[in-house]
C-alpha cells in the first residue's frame, strides 16, 4: 500500500520489497506526476520526492531498485547528489537514471556514475525501456 505524505509517496506495506520500487527525485510537480503515473502504470512502486536531501535519506532507508534524478533541485545540486549516492556504501549499487534538461552538461565522470542519461523533454517509450533495462 502507498500513502501520500506531502510531496512524497511512502511504501508502507510490511515486508514490501524494493524489487520494483523506483525513487523519483524531481522538483517539478508536473514531471513528478507524469513519471509516477507512467511507472505505476507499468507495475512499479513509486516513491517521489522534490528535494535532494529527502531523496538521499529515502535511498539509504528503502534501497529502491532504481532512482530517477533531476539535476536541478532546490536544496542541492543534482550532480552532488549523484556523487554522494555513488560514494555511499548503502546506495552505491542503486542504478541512477539522470533525467534533466541539463543532461548535456554532465562531465564524463558524472555520466559514468549514471546508469542512464535522458534529456528533457524525454520520450516516454525510451524512458520505460531504460527503466526496464536497469531494473532488469
Amino acid at each position: 500500500m502507498l500513502r501520500t505524505n506531502g510531496a512524497r509517496r511512502v511504501v508502507e506495506e510490511p515486508g514490501a520489497t524494493a524489487e520494483r520500487t523506483i525513487l523519483i527525485v524531481e522538483d517539478s510537480e508536473p514531471i513528478r506526476r507524469i513519471l509516477t503515473l507512467l511507472l505505476e502504470g507499468h507495475g512499479y512502486q513509486v516513491v517521489a520526492v522534490d528535494r535532494g536531501e529527502a531523496g538521499l535519506a529515502l535511498a539509504q532507508e528503502q534501497h529502491p531498485q532504481a532512482i530517477t534524478l533531476d539535476l536541478s533541485l532546490p536544496d542541492m545540486d543534482g550532480r552532488a547528489l549523484l556523487r554522494e549516492l555513488k560514494l555511499d556504501a548503502r546506495t552505491c549499487t542503486i542504478p541512477i537514471i539522470v533525467i534533466s534538461a541539463y543532461a548535456s552538461t554532465l562531465s564524463a565522470a558524472e555520466r559514468a556514475c549514471a546508469a542512464e542519461v535522458l534529456s528533457k523533454p524525454f520520450d516516454v517509450d525510451e524512458l520505460l525501456t531504460r527503466v526496464a533495462r536497469v531494473v532488469g
